[in-house]
């Protein structure tokens, strides 16, 4: 292991890897590991120039398991971990209890960078063209300093970029328009909401079908939705109530997003995936629901209005 260095990641998470020289692991070269959080780095008692044992965490993830032992060497002293963010050089703090650091910044480059990444992942929003790289040049250009930046973002803006020319700049700037044809479930993927995965945003965009609608909607409203609890609620009721989320909503909406639908934006209660949390009407409701399958379909608003028929489960 040549050195141990730190990740910032999109949430603010400081995530320390070690740097190897480059081996081979379950098939494949890697040159990195994960090392998770300060306190397993301390309990593992890995340090720079160790010889280390390297597996994949779940087959995917390459992650450090400990020190190889090797008598008559002089290990370097404890790594220690840094107390400034190596980005934008923010105090890092950990929050309660909790074994992970983080960088408290909200205007650092570093969790801009993954933001966007992921705002634009295959996963989210699916933006052909928008990966890290092109991600870092705007960034640097000061053309984006948030995700609502990229819908304003001109053909003119990107065609003098280094590596794209006027196609390739028509061709990013419309697939960043296409985005807004997603449903509502993959834009709460995008924004990063967090304990907010694809399952909790299915259900929360099938009950709520507007973004306004999920703003507006209590604690207990969320807590009852199918799949979501009282952990995802609280996290969607602080998300959508921040000053900066609402403001950045409002510039969602006020880049030519399609207008409101006329008709409501909830649900009927016929169709709602809001149910009764009395455990025997819910045990109930689920069990029609499988019997009925995923392949039905329904209307669905997507983000700000605009209805689309789709099927449930997909997207």
């Amino acid at each position: 292991m040549k050195d141990i260095e730190v990740s910032v990641g999109r949430t603010g998470r400081v995530t320390p890897f070690a740097v190897l020289e480059p081996v081979v692991v379950a098939g494949s070269t890697v040159s990195m590991a994960t090392l998770h959080n300060q306190d397993q780095v301390k309990a593992k008692d890995v340090r720079p120039g160790d010889l280390v044992i390297v597996r994949k965490a779940g087959d995917v993830i390459p992650e450090v398991v400990s020190a190889v032992p090797e008598p008559g060497r002089r290990r370097k002293p404890p790594w220690k971990f840094p107390t400034a963010c190596p980005a934008c050089d923010s105090a890092l703090v950990r929050v309660g209890d909790e074994s992970d650091t983080y960088c408290v910044n909200p205007a650092c480059p570093a969790q801009l960078l993954a933001q966007m990444v992921h705002f634009a992942s295959r996963g989210a929003l699916d933006i052909e063209g928008l990966g890290e790289q092109r991600v870092g040049q705007l960034l640097a250009e000061g053309l984006v300093r948030d995700v609502a930046d990229l819908f304003s973002l001109q053909v003119s803006d990107l065609s003098s970029l280094e590596g794209l020319g006027e196609l390739s700049a028509t061709s990013l700037v419309s697939a960043i328009q296409g985005a807004k044809a997603m449903p509502l479930n993959r834009l709460l993927v995008a924004l990063g909401i967090r304990h907010v995965g694809p399952v909790a945003a299915r259900e929360l965009a099938n009950a709520f079908r507007t973004y306004a609608a999920l703003e507006a909607a209590t604690l207990d409203e969320l807590s009852v939705v199918v799949g979501v609890g009282p952990v995802i609620a609280a996290s969607v009721y602080e998300y959508v109530r921040d000053e900066e989320n609402r403001l950045r909503a409002q510039r969602f909406a006020a880049t030519a997003w399609p207008s409101p639908s006329p008709r409501s934006s909830r649900r009927s209660p016929r169709h709602s995936r809001i149910v009764p949390s009395s455990s025997r009407d819910r045990s109930r409701v689920l069990a029609r629901r499988r019997r009925r399958g995923d392949r039905r379909a329904w209307r669905h608003v997507a983000w700000f209005g605009v209805e689309e028929d789709v099927l449930r489960g997909r997207g």
